[in-house]
């Protein structure tokens, strides 16, 4: 039986950022959720299971460890 591996969720209002970081757990076989817009990242902790939250924090709406207060 294969383990499945955690569900990420990368947050960063650079998206290109987002995106190098987000290639990379996926191409290691991780489950990724990946957003640019720090407004949206509030919907995806509620709504997703998340077990682990890279994030940037300094971002414009909403920093990073108010988000993970939210997780």
């Amino acid at each position: 039986m294969v383990a499945r591996r955690p569900r990420v969720l990368v947050v960063d209002d650079d998206a290109a950022m987002v995106s190098t970081i987000a290639d990379g757990l996926e191409d290691r076989g991780y489950d990724v959720a990946r957003t640019s817009r720090p407004e949206e990242a509030e919907a995806l902790v509620r709504d997703l299971s998340v077990e682990v939250v890279i994030t940037d924090l300094r971002m414009p709406a909403l920093d990073g460890i108010a988000l993970l207060e939210l997780s």
